[in-house]
């Protein structure tokens, strides 16, 4: 019996969504192990605020992540044979070191080896960091522009599919079983995203005769001309500042949000079926207003919407400082939070692309976004220090106001010029 062209051009989109699914939940799953899982383990087993908030710098490789990107495009792992792809050899050869750092995580020591504990979390920020990089690379290869669309949607699904199930499944799973076993059970999630990348098309090649390179001219091609030509952006320094600041007051609220939870009183249960949950709809009820907000309304009004409902949000937390844990506020106020969080998150993003040169556009999106995560990441570690210094009240107002840098320069950049008058 033989197979139309049409039945096979099916199968084989059919198999690359399959893989963009995959990817995308290995990646939410990585990402939700620091920003949530971690959270709630070294709140479980007694870590003070000031030291969780000081251990999120375990997420800063991500902010640093543009350094290395050019190795990533220009070497593969030599442990696979040369018509294995580029691209699969970096995924597979991350995915398999995360099983095993992942998995093995909760048999460290944490309460008697601070400083151990800080090397193996940022290692394993590298090897996620580096997981990213090669996955959003072949994310892009693996589709053609007419069905680009198709595909980044399912590697945010999948991406929201991995949230899940570290950050609400590891926390249901914690109250049934040791964190040892949670995290065990969590790396084996991992291993699915393995088989599947295996099998899949690949069409990037290592050339041999690419070890011989000219490197001045490499580093000038990969980092310099880049770089050069994102600084002619007008009025660079004030767009910079804008993309850092933006979203700094979710960041900040994100370092000390589930160990605030749990002080007045929340179960790991609830904060996992209630909290999370209703934040996951909430993200994707947000996304989709900003995306209509984006076609129909001017970026300048969509940035400064976005940021001053981000900042305001952070302060409906004060609510609990009166009323304790009262579950059904408890999803309200996440609910709201995370449609604001989910409406900044598409209006940064676009704008963020609508700066990219688009001969560069990959490596100045690299850029844009990294310097986006780089001030939250020395700012998160400050959180714990700020609430155990002057309360959580205080916290909640500070974490607002990270908003003001932003909004400023937006301000600076569309409206501030348009008021002097002309010469």
């Amino acid at each position: 019996m033989r197979i139309s062209a049409n039945k096979v051009f099916r199968l084989k989109y059919l198999k690359s969504l399959a893989t963009a699914l995959t990817i995308g939940i290995n990646s939410g799953l990585v990402y939700a192990f620091f920003v949530t899982t971690t959270t709630a383990y070294f709140k479980d087993i007694g870590f003070s605020l000031v030291v969780i908030g000081l251990l999120s710098i375990k997420t800063m490789p991500y902010s640093f992540k543009y350094l290395w990107s050019p190795f990533i495009d220009s070497y593969s792992v030599k442990i696979f044979p040369k018509n294995f792809g580029l691209r699969k050899s970096w995924i597979i050869s991350m995915q398999f070191i995360l099983f095993i750092s992942i998995g093995s995580f909760g048999y460290i020591n944490a309460e008697n080896n601070i400083y151990l504990l800080v090397i193996i979390l940022i290692f394993i920020g590298l090897i996620g960091a580096t997981y990213d990089i090669a996955m959003e690379a072949y994310r892009i290869e693996l589709f053609s522009k007419s069905a680009s669309g198709i595909g980044n949607a399912f590697v945010v699904y999948g991406f929201r599919i991995g949230f899940v199930i570290s950050g609400i499944f590891g926390l249901f799973l914690s109250t049934i079983i040791e964190w040892k076993y949670v995290f065990v059970i969590l790396s084996l999630f991992i291993l699915p995203c393995i088989v599947v990348v295996c099998f899949s098309a690949d069409k990037i090649r290592y050339n041999e005769k690419k070890k011989k390179l000219n490197y001045k001219i490499w580093f000038a091609n990969k980092f310099i001309e880049p770089i050069k030509i994102l600084i002619t952006i007008p009025k660079f320094v004030l767009v910079l500042i804008t993309i850092a600041f933006y979203k700094a007051s979710d960041a900040y609220l994100d370092t000390m949000s589930i160990p605030f939870l749990m002080d007045i009183g929340f179960s790991k249960n609830e904060i996992a079926g209630v909290a999370k949950t209703c934040g996951i709809i909430g993200v994707v009820i947000g996304t989709f207003i900003g995306g209509i907000l984006i076609i129909k309304t001017q970026f300048k009004f969509n940035l400064v919407f976005a940021e001053i409902l981000a900042s305001i949000t952070n302060l409906q937390f004060l609510i609990f400082l009166t009323i304790k844990n009262n579950i059904v506020v408890l999803g309200i106020i996440n609910l709201i939070e995370s449609i604001s969080y989910g409406m900044s998150n598409i209006i940064l993003i676009t704008y963020m692309s609508s700066l990219c040169n688009k001969k560069y556009i990959a490596t100045h999106y690299a850029i844009l976004i990294s310097f986006s995560g780089l001030i939250r990441s020395f700012l998160a570690p400050t959180s714990g220090v700020v609430v155990e210094t002057y309360g959580w009240h205080n916290f909640f107002v500070i974490s607002s106001l990270l908003s003001i840098p932003s909004l400023f320069c937006i301000y600076l950049l569309y409206w501030y010029n348009k008021r002097l008058p002309e010469k």
